[in-house]
């Protein structure tokens, strides 16, 4: 016969209780329903029931406590701090089950990003199949080093087979919106870029026109990409993966964009030129042309230097340039 039964764990973390304690019963008609009495792991709780009938369309509802986000980093290994709770409900739907996932945060802190408030309601249309998210994720004062957004939201609404994405944020150094549609295929999934007008640390990015990224188990492909960069463009185009085959052409790209990364340098002046990659990933063949226009950095101003118009053009192969 199958089994049934309770079932309980009991240990000790760091000096705090760990305990665990479920039932299975097994009904008449073959469901099997599990059930947590009481379930503890460093302060995080965890308790419901789960039902998983005969036709494989499990249903139930789970509420979940962590009110101490440090404590379950611990056990985890990982850098975690806060407080999350929130609720997952799974309910039959057609030949499958669908799940509604809510949950509400604060504090929270992994691995250097801060967030001081989060909630989420997602319903995932399909638990035994990938990418069947929507719903939204709302975040409050969020924080990455030097980067900071005072609101985001990320959303997702389910257009017949397809997912459309959009991103709305309001911050110090970064604001705007993005939009994007996900096509899940057969042997890959197809990234429709509809918009994006974004101001990234004082640099203003701008898709100049619908661009299209399929990606797939081994190789990745972009047709022609174009992005504004204030006031200069990037194009890109190609694929990469196993092999490489990408192109690319900047026009006036302002070198100020370097100042995103390393605001020291404090460069002036645009850059100009055009790159093609082909070979491998772990061997790539470089050929490229560029020039720059009124080029300074802050340690030449200092040093009374005028600004320098500069041409490069070259070839890499085997890492050697």
């Amino acid at each position: 016969s199958a089994p049934s039964g309770n079932f309980a764990l009991t240990g000790r973390y760091a000096g705090s209780p760990e305990t665990a304690a479920f039932t299975l019963d097994h009904q008449p008609d073959g469901t099997r329903i599990l059930r947590s009495q009481e379930a503890e792991v460093a302060r995080a709780r965890l308790s419901g029931e789960l039902r998983l009938p005969p036709d494989n369309r499990p249903e139930g509802q789970f509420a979940f406590d962590a009110p101490d986000l440090a404590g379950l980093g611990d056990f985890l290994l990982l850098e975690l701090d806060g407080t999350l709770i929130g609720s997952i409900q799974v309910r039959p739907d057609g030949a499958s089950s669908r799940a509604a996932i809510r949950a509400n945060g604060s504090q929270i802190r992994a691995a250097g990003l801060a967030i001081e408030r989060l909630t989420a309601d997602i319903a995932v249309a399909d638990i035994g199949k990938p990418l069947q998210l929507v719903g939204k994720i709302e975040a409050g004062n969020v924080r990455q080093g030097q980067y900071s957004v005072d609101a985001l939201r990320l959303g997702a609404v389910r257009e017949g087979n397809a997912y459309a994405i959009d991103l709305d944020a309001s911050g110090k150094t970064i604001s705007g919106t993005a939009a994007a549609r996900l096509e899940p295929q057969a042997e890959q999934l197809v990234v429709n870029l509809t918009g994006a007008d974004l101001t990234l640390a004082g640099v203003a990015l701008q898709l100049e026109r619908p661009g299209r990224i399929s990606i797939g188990d081994e190789q990745t492909s972009i047709e022609p990409l174009r992005l504004s960069l204030s006031g200069g463009s990037l194009d890109v185009e190609g694929r990469y993966g196993k092999s490489l085959d990408l192109k690319l052409k900047a026009d006036n790209v302002p070198l100020s964009i370097a100042d995103t990364f390393a605001p020291e340098l404090g460069l002036t002046g645009s850059l100009s030129g055009n790159a093609k990659v082909t070979g491998r990933p772990d061997a790539p063949e470089i050929s490229f042309e560029a020039s720059a226009a009124q080029t300074s950095a802050a340690a030449m101003r200092q040093a009374g230097l005028p600004p320098l118009g500069i041409r490069a053009s070259g070839d890499m192969a085997d890492h050697i340039l």
